[in-house]
């Protein structure tokens, strides 16, 4: 993950890598890949959201509107910091593809 330093990826991987290699059952490896999950996302919360609010500011730049779509949406985020986590990925995601189009819309040749 992007947000973690170099010494929580390396940490990160090995808790994804014990998911899967200490011959648990299925839900045993499910639930300790989820354990990694949850740890990566409270690890690196901070970072998610400054993330956040530097694209939210990029889009206001290029589309006031469509950032206005997120307001409601962004101030009813859930307390939990992993279910928080996981929503602010998402919209992280939503946002980069919201520039890239208006990207793509800015430099067509005509």
């Amino acid at each position: 993950m992007e947000f973690l330093t170099n010494e929580e990826q390396e940490h990160f991987r090995v808790l994804v890598g014990q998911a899967f290699t200490n011959n648990f059952r299925l839900d045993q490896s499910n639930n300790k890949y989820n354990e990694a999950i949850s740890w990566a996302i409270y690890k690196s919360i901070n970072q998610i959201e400054y993330r956040l609010k530097d694209l939210v500011g990029k889009l206001a730049l290029k589309d006031y509107e469509k950032v206005q779509s997120y307001v409601p949406i962004l101030n009813s985020l859930p307390e939990n910091q992993i279910e928080k986590g996981v929503l602010l990925l998402k919209y992280i995601g939503d946002i980069e593809k919201e520039l890239e189009d208006i990207e793509f819309m800015e430099n067509l040749p005509f």
